[in-house]
């Protein structure tokens, strides 16, 4: 994934700290989502790798890593529906209602082990970015 950034400073390990203008997920054309007045734009800071030795106040392109992102939301979607398919087929005897009560109870198991593994891999962070050329 590609975007924007600005450099704000020069970090001492050498990497630069910049700031993204992150928009909003509805790509804030309010035209045609009609579901808010107004979606403001937020400013990020990051740290990025800088081999480029990118300045402060240089507009440059950052790129991020996205396959461990993709792979998190992966696990984070799939898991929690495996778990409930499974409860509902394995107690495939019982009435009707207490399948689904099962279902129901193996999905909530499945978001809190996908809530679990999140908080302990948020402390490691493997997204990173790269910028990789000044735009002016």
């Amino acid at each position: 994934m590609n975007q924007n950034a600005v450099v704000k400073k020069i970090l001492p390990n050498g990497n630069a700290e910049i700031e993204v203008v992150r928009k909003a997920a509805c790509t804030s054309d309010c035209s045609k989502c009609k579901g808010c007045d107004h979606h403001p734009e937020q400013k990020i800071f990051i740290e990025a790798h800088n081999p480029i030795d990118a300045e402060v106040g240089d507009l440059v392109l950052v790129q991020s890593s996205t396959s461990n992102v993709l792979k998190g939301a992966a696990a984070i979607y799939v898991l929690p529906l495996i778990m409930m398919c499974a409860g509902y087929f394995v107690s495939g005897t019982l009435a009707e209602g207490l399948r689904i009560l099962i279902s129901m109870l193996s999905l909530a198991a499945g978001l809190f082990i996908c809530k679990l593994v999140y908080n302990s891999e948020a402390k490691k962070r493997s997204l990173t970015f790269t910028i990789t050329h000044k735009l002016r």
